[in-house]
């Protein structure tokens, strides 16, 4: 599909979903990473986890600022140090 029949919009995951995400990148030692998830019938299936990430397009189209948090975590992480 070409780039201009994507569909981009904001998306809310559950709470449970986020924490389990997050207990996932804990056990695998991650600090960053982008997940691919698929949302089918009311349920989420985990496609793949890239520890680079790719998500500049994303945060422009939705308007996330993804690489204004980014900094912001590793400001306040590195002041403590």
């Amino acid at each position: 599909a070409s780039e201009e029949s994507n569909n981009y919009f904001s998306f809310q995951l559950p709470v449970k979903i986020e924490k389990r995400l997050i207990e996932l990148m804990k056990i695998i030692d991650l600090d960053f990473c982008v997940f691919d998830i698929l949302y089918l019938n009311g349920k989420f299936y985990l496609i793949d986890i890239n520890p680079t990430g790719q998500f500049t397009n994303v945060s422009l189209k939705c308007n996330y600022n993804i690489e204004h948090e980014i900094s912001k975590n590793l400001i306040k992480r590195y002041e403590s140090i």
